[in-house]
């Protein structure tokens, strides 16, 4: 089976834990074979994912496809903004923040990846 993580692996400058590869690895898999993909992550006991998921979401807007958009909605926006380490001047044409209580603020953007954190706290539908 080829190492789907080589290329994520030396952006972020470290072998992945075998928790994070079980993550990233299909997620690689689906983006190299151009597969139109949705995921459903539940974090493994006692570790959270969600900054690994934002690490990779750069590493595709830098890397791969310097075009694309994406966006990360959860609960706070605070803690989604100091989550994705979000800059006004350098993140905002590409990246976009919503969040559960305001979903219509992200509406008409078009993006291809989208981060939904905690959506069993949602009390909304998207």
């Amino acid at each position: 089976m080829p190492n789907y993580t080589y290329f994520f692996e030396r952006y972020i400058g470290r072998k992945l834990k075998s928790w994070e590869r079980n993550i990233i690895a299909p997620l690689e898999r689906a983006r190299q074979h151009a597969l139109i993909h949705r995921a459903l992550i539940i974090d493994p006991p006692g570790q959270d994912a969600r900054p690994l998921l934002v690490h990779w979401t750069r590493f595709v807007k830098k890397h791969i496809n310097q075009n694309i958009e994406a966006a990360i909605i959860g609960q706070k926006k605070k803690e989604i903004i100091e989550l994705a380490h979000f800059s006004k001047k350098q993140d905002n044409d590409w990246l976009h923040i919503g969040m559960y209580a305001r979903p219509n603020n992200l509406r008409g953007f078009s993006f291809s990846i989208a981060l939904i954190f905690d959506a069993d706290k949602a009390n909304c539908s998207f």
